[in-house]
């Protein structure tokens, strides 16, 4: 399953403060949230922040401070989460008692990522980052990928306001300056070990790059609720069922699909179906409803 990306807040802020607030926005079901923030503090290292909204959990992936690397005063920090209860609302970007000078943040959503591990956690293949003084560009190198499926995501933030220029096949989701610093996310939906982005003439940069990681066909068992064999599951492992069309089953716990229960909605089918686990069951239930 290819993994896609879509920008659904941006913003920047020239205002001096402790804590900035986006736009209300409402997440989507089982897609994975980045939010990358990048901030400014010319007196002492930029705070890291966190992030709270939308009656969910955003775990950090990784900071990096740059521009420059010895006495830096930009920040940038990539955030996470993904799960299937939330509200609407506006997310807080939080420092704590150290005020900043500006903040820009980007918040993108994926589809096609691994729901597994807590918070998205699967869904982080690896992570890397990076930072050069006075140069025109940054590299971000990575190891290889876990998985030929993966897509690559980076985040870039300069010192200065020129547009940047993606790779060439990356995507730049978008390109936001304030402040006397600059942001740019890409995304690419295949493997690249060597994220890069440019601007014209020589800046202070920081980077950061992620492997998302998808449900690998090479790792997806394939099962038939209405073949006529006895079909084993184990928890948390996701399946390919269905008779019609394909769709993706994930138990949450072991379980069997056991053949020829019966016919009809006679009661030796509901007496097996009850006996198995609850979301087995039901895989039984849909199952012997479409081969009637």
């Amino acid at each position: 399953m290819a993994i896609t990306a879509s920008l659904i807040v941006s913003n920047t802020s020239a205002v001096t403060a402790t804590s900035f607030t986006t736009i209300s926005w409402t997440p989507t079901a089982s897609r994975l949230a980045l939010v990358s923030i990048l901030n400014r503090k010319d007196s002492g290292t930029p705070d890291t922040p966190t992030l709270t909204g939308n009656s969910r959990t955003y775990t950090q992936v990784t900071t990096a401070s740059f521009s420059t690397i010895g006495t830096p005063q930009r920040r940038l920090t990539v955030f996470r989460a993904l799960n299937d209860s939330f509200t609407a609302g506006a997310l807080t970007i939080d420092f704590g008692s150290g005020s900043q000078l500006g903040c820009i943040w980007h918040v993108v959503e994926f589809t096609g990522v691994t729901t597994d591990g807590a918070n998205g956690a699967s869904a982080i293949g690896q992570f890397s980052t990076n930072a050069s003084t006075t140069t025109a560009c940054l590299g971000i190198p990575l190891s290889a990928f876990s998985g030929s499926d993966s897509a690559t995501y980076a985040t870039f933030g300069v010192n200065q306001n020129n547009v940047f220029t993606a790779k060439a096949g990356w995507t730049l989701i978008d390109d936001t300056a304030g402040c006397a610093m600059r942001m740019g996310t890409m995304f690419i939906a295949t493997n690249d070990t060597a994220p890069a982005a440019s601007q014209a003439g020589n800046r202070n940069w920081g980077g950061i790059a992620i492997e998302l990681q998808t449900v690998s066909a090479s790792t997806v068992g394939r099962a038939s609720a209405t073949a006529d064999v006895q079909m084993q599951f184990s928890g948390s492992q996701a399946y390919i069922v269905g008779e019609h069309r394909p769709e993706l089953f994930v138990p949450d716990r072991a379980g069997k699909i056991l053949p020829q229960v019966g016919s009809g909605s006679s009661p030796d089918i509901l007496a097996a179906i009850r006996a198995l686990p609850r979301t087995v069951a039901r895989a039984v239930r849909d199952g012997i409803m479409l081969a009637r």
